[in-house]
């Protein structure tokens, strides 16, 4: 449904409500699509924070909210995740959620060809998928990242990982919390209690920036598969200042943790520039680590942190059973969230 201005909105319910300051500044805006699930809309939003483009996919329950608001699931790399969480929560959020899935524009083939400046359809017109796939690497390389250094860089390759093109993740948690958030909020009515943020990999690494510096942001954060490891662990560095926030009771955040057990796993044929990158990354013991230092921090209820390992499941396959167990950390007990 091209046109519509927020999501239904006149335009100056829009501006009133920028104007009160209800919602952050927007460069622009639109409902692009309406989807093939109840409740589902497309939107392109145009971040003034940090000038790149973004895609989200929103479900919101045809039910009547209930007090306060619906619960929301924040869920990055949303153009994989979105409909994943959808299935997840039809059965384990008992009052349903609001569901907004945060990706990019990928599927136009003029927006791919620009980022990775490769061609943009294939020789009979189509949309190259190789060019999708590297584009949404290259953008989430920079949004789901720390800075890193040059050293760093070039004992962890990869396609479009370069030093000038990693290290967005601080300025993409402000665009999360300062403009996606309002954005949901003009739609429907939210429960500003009760809201979780859910990522994988290095979507897992930025829900643990989250959880160190703005642990106030949401109620639940859950990281599967984290990217720990990432320039030399750096994001640890901000645990022990959290652990006495935690430990003083100023902060409780509900914290799940979850890794596949085969992630850390060789195959026979492995040569060494694989056995160089597991080492290096350390995925199942850091994970697990991490989980056990955090479960064992005395803090204030509501605090919690579970740490969870999917026996034989590896990086990839460990997203689904991730996203059922975050949903239901996060929401079946939301009827005490109020």
């Amino acid at each position: 449904m091209p046109g519509l201005e927020a999501g239904g909105l006149r335009r100056r319910q829009l501006l009133t409500l920028a104007a009160a300051g209800a919602v952050a500044p927007y460069r622009s805006w639109s409902q692009v699509a309406v989807l093939a699930v109840d409740g589902g809309q497309r939107i392109e939003l145009a971040s003034r924070l940090n000038g790149r483009a973004y895609t989200l996919w929103v479900r919101i329950p045809r039910e009547p909210p209930p007090r306060p608001g619906f619960p929301v699931l924040f869920v990055l790399d949303g153009q994989s995740m979105f409909f994943t969480a959808i299935d997840a929560t039809r059965n384990l959020a008992p009052r349903g959620c609001i569901i907004v899935g945060i990706g990019y524009p990928t599927d136009s083939p003029e927006f791919a060809a620009k980022i990775t400046g490769l061609p943009g359809r294939t020789e009979d017109g189509a949309p190259d998928p190789r060019t999708v796939r590297a584009a949404i690497q290259m953008l989430r390389n920079h949004d789901l990242t720390l800075p890193a250094t040059t050293d760093f860089v070039a004992r962890r390759p990869g396609y479009g990982i370069t030093v000038d093109n990693v290290g967005g993740a601080d300025t993409f948690i402000d665009v999360l919390i300062r403009e996606i958030r309002p954005l949901v909020e003009s739609l429907a009515p939210v429960a500003p209690g009760n809201q979780a943020l859910f990522g994988h990999s290095f979507g897992g690494l930025v829900v643990l920036r989250a959880l160190f510096r703005r642990p106030e942001a949401f109620r639940s954060f859950i990281a599967a598969s984290p990217s720990i490891y990432w320039n030399d662990f750096a994001v640890l560095a901000d645990e022990p200042a959290y652990s006495k926030r935690v430990r003083s009771g100023e902060i409780t955040p509900r914290v799940l943790i979850t890794v596949g057990g085969a992630e850390s796993d060789l195959a026979p044929s492995a040569g060494p520039e694989q056995v160089a990158q597991v080492r290096l990354k350390r995925t199942v013991a850091s994970a697990v680590g991490l989980a056990a230092r955090l479960s064992a921090l005395p803090g204030r209820p509501p605090y919690v942190t579970q740490g969870v390992v999917f026996d034989g499941e590896g990086h990839v396959s460990t997203q689904q059973a991730a996203m059922s167990r975050g949903v239901a950390f996060a929401f079946q007990d939301d009827r005490n969230a109020d």
